[in-house]
């Protein structure tokens, strides 16, 4: 009896360190439906290494080889400019290949991880290369989405920031991919944050002012060591002895998380944070921290409708109202549905989702 058969697409090559979401997801995935029962056909790499790949998959084809499904992420580039070097060497390898999917009757599903490129305020390069960028992008929408059987995002949020979207394409939202962990089971005061600092984007002062001024509360900041001078200068004033700056990452994470209770994912709204699924957030319920989340943001109305923590306003007289009504409270209830929800929303519960909508 032949195994099941897919095809699984990423337009860059994956980096060895699984240490940003880019990188860890589509590892998760492949997993999970290799864990599923699936032999999988990859095309990833270089614009070589993919035209090479789906030569042999097209070959594999033609001598009767039959796939279920392909399931592809896209890049925060184009597909046309996802080389190292980010010149367009073989701009429409990929539509070709989803082309040759369709009729050959192998449904596609993508799943596209973000639009930011599409967003003022979040766009990576200058003016001139940004409407450069964008003509790739909305070619590869343009193109690909009518071939799709399937498309996914982070949120159904996000679907009317993204061109192209054909009213006959059917959009959700995945499971949300989580890894649940078995840690300590922290009860104490201590909060923590992991992430960016030195963005705008992640601007968390509002943490470092609160945090100032409630030294029965500890914070522990986790960030990347080139962070470490950036928090010195901004936040010299804020930077009390129950403040700590740490720069951990890989296993070392898991020892961070079993110290904290809490977990922050709190910062200005902006049009981006409506509708974005911060991976962060999941990594948090995979180590059964209880979230603190600004409720104008996705995250934070997720965060609420699932019961994982507490949503409340990006504001700093009520981020200390919670945080000090946090002090010394034990949250089974919440704990227990941090747990359930993780059980429930597991890498294998994602790609099963894909398997069941590309498959029917």
């Amino acid at each position: 009896m032949s195994r099941l058969k897919c095809i699984f697409h990423i337009p860059w090559k994956l980096a060895e360190k699984q240490n940003v979401a880019s990188e860890i997801r589509p590892r998760k995935m492949l997993k999970a439906f290799m864990d599923y029962g699936y032999e999988v056909d990859t095309v990833w790499g270089d614009s070589r290494e993919r035209k090479e790949k789906i030569n042999n998959i097209k070959n594999k084809i033609k001598h009767g080889i039959k796939y279920d499904f392909m399931y592809s992420e896209s890049s925060t580039l184009p597909n046309a400019l996802t080389d190292y070097d980010h010149l367009p060497r073989s701009p429409f390898a990929d539509y070709f290949f989803f082309r040759f999917c369709k009729k050959n009757s192998i449904p596609v599903g993508l799943f596209y991880r973000d639009v930011y490129w599409n967003i003022s305020g979040y766009r990576r390069f200058n003016p001139l290369l940004n409407s450069g960028v964008n003509f790739f992008h909305k070619l590869d929408n343009f193109l690909i989405f009518p071939l799709l059987k399937k498309l996914y995002l982070p949120s159904e949020a996000m679907k009317p920031y993204v061109p192209f979207v054909p009213d006959e394409l059917s959009c959700k939202a995945l499971p949300s991919g989580v890894e649940p962990k078995t840690g300590k089971n922290t009860e104490n005061n201590t909060f923590l944050y992991v992430g960016n600092v030195n963005d705008s984007i992640y601007d968390i002062s509002v943490l470092f002012k609160v945090f100032s001024k409630i030294p029965e509360a500890e914070l522990i900041v986790n960030c990347r060591e080139t962070s470490n001078e950036f928090i010195k200068k901004t936040y010299k004033e804020y930077l009390t002895d129950n403040i700590k700056v740490k720069n951990y990452f890989g296993s070392d994470l898991v020892k961070l998380y079993d110290t904290a209770s809490y977990a922050f994912l709190f910062f200005k709204p902006d049009i981006v944070r409506t509708f974005a699924s911060p991976y962060k957030q999941f990594e948090y319920i995979s180590y059964c921290k209880i979230t603190i989340a600004n409720i104008e943001t996705h995250a934070g109305k997720f965060n609420r409708e699932n019961n994982l923590g507490f949503s409340i306003k990006y504001d700093e007289n009520e981020l200390a109202e919670c945080v000090k009504s946090l002090l010394g409270k034990d949250h089974a209830e919440i704990k227990k549905q941090i747990k359930k929800f993780a059980d429930e929303n597991t890498w294998l519960k994602r790609a099963e989702t894909v398997i069941n909508d590309l498959r029917s």
